[in-house]
């Protein structure tokens, strides 16, 4: 990777990068990079950590590189703090949890603590958001993720699949259609009846920002 000098682009599992792998991509005498993905796959072990330091020099060598962070299956406080140290300053993070019986109950304990820390470290960073917790009813879920969402000022792009009543839905939305509430374009919740969906829509329908949106851009995923 040393010699790509017009690198813009790179996509690794976390199983494969490492803090040499980093200190490669600093060492790169073109500063190309633009965006990093990593995916952190609990399936794959996820033994070893990358040192926070070596995600601040490779913030420090292209301070305008975007992190995506694609986390699967992570249900402990403490793993997922270990792969997601605050110097990565993602701007972009998608978490798929609760979709084996062996994550059920962590997940159930770990969720907000994990939503907790994602506002204190991240909300300021973060575009897009992609939370899916399967079929896992988390006590408080709704809350914390309408306070996560209220922190981050700069948010593009939301999608929330899981047991979430449409509530959340409604307050989503609102977010989305206030005047002054950074670029959010895309939101996508998913209901769990039609009667729900109906609703929703009337109350869209009634936003003075909904025009401004439109629902190319602004969608409720309907589930029966």
């Amino acid at each position: 990777m040393q010699k790509f000098q017009n690198l813009k682009e790179v996509r690794l599992s976390y199983q494969c990068a490492s803090d040499d792998i980093l200190a490669i991509l600093c060492m790169s005498h073109g500063a190309a990079l633009q965006h990093l993905t990593v995916t952190c796959d609990s399936s794959e072990g996820l033994r070893h950590r990358i040192h926070p330091d070596s995600w601040s020099k490779l913030r420090r060598k292209y301070p305008d590189i975007k992190i995506n962070f694609y986390v699967v299956e992570v249900v402990t406080q403490d793993q997922f703090l270990s792969l997601l140290p605050q110097t990565t300053e993602i701007c972009g993070f998608s978490y798929r949890c609760g979709l084996s019986l062996q994550s059920e109950q962590n997940l159930r304990t770990h969720a907000l603590p994990i939503l907790q820390y994602l506002q204190q470290a991240f909300a300021c960073f973060l575009r897009s958001i992609t939370l899916e917790f399967g079929f896992v009813t988390v006590p408080d879920l709704d809350g914390a993720i309408v306070d996560l969402l209220k922190s981050c000022k700069w948010i593009e792009s939301v999608y929330l699949s899981g047991v979430m009543r449409t509530q959340l839905a409604v307050k989503v939305c609102e977010r989305a259609l206030q005047e002054g509430s950074g670029s959010l374009g895309t939101a996508s919740v998913p209901s769990t009846a039609l009667i729900q969906d109906i609703l929703l829509l009337k109350f869209l329908s009634g936003h003075r920002g909904y025009n401004r949106l439109g629902s190319k851009h602004l969608r409720s995923r309907l589930i029966l």
